[in-house]
């Protein structure tokens, strides 16, 4: 049986690069790999507070390869983490930063956010952001809102 030249793959790239893009231009990158930095710090901690539903319902909605990046080392069993203090979420976002110091944690976070909130649902958004503790939810708001 012959191969297809085609690449299976290919289709799925343009998606998540133009995710990348936004973030690029939202945070003023040079290049993609910081904005995938920031995009996985924010959607890794996001998944750890949500059930194991809510990441189901989210996560249908990501494009094919963020959706793999959302459920990279993910241990559902470990529990949902409730902390509802924004100064906790955002160290563990300094934590999935790592060495990128230079990535603030909370323009990060907004921004990828932001960036969901524009290829996702408005109702799943809606419900998502309703079982967050409300000092969380200012991560969810536009630039400039509160």
């Amino acid at each position: 049986m012959a191969k297809s030249n085609d690449h299976p793959f290919v289709s799925v790239v343009p998606d998540a690069n133009a995710w990348l893009d936004e973030i690029c231009d939202e945070l003023e990158f040079a290049d993609r790999r910081d904005a995938l930095h920031a995009l996985r710090a924010a959607l890794h901690v996001l998944r750890d507070r949500l059930s194991p539903e809510q990441n189901a319902h989210l996560s249908a909605q990501l494009p094919t390869l963020i959706r793999g990046i959302y459920y990279e080392a993910w241990r559902p069993g470990e529990g949902i983490h409730v902390e509802r203090r924004i100064e906790l979420y955002l160290a563990e976002m300094q934590r999935e930063l790592g060495n990128r110091s230079e990535l603030d944690p909370f323009d990060a976070a907004r921004t990828v956010y932001t960036v969901v909130q524009r290829h996702v649902s408005e109702g799943e958004i809606v419900k998502l952001t309703a079982t967050l503790p409300h000092q969380l939810r200012i991560l969810w708001e536009p630039a400039g809102s509160n």
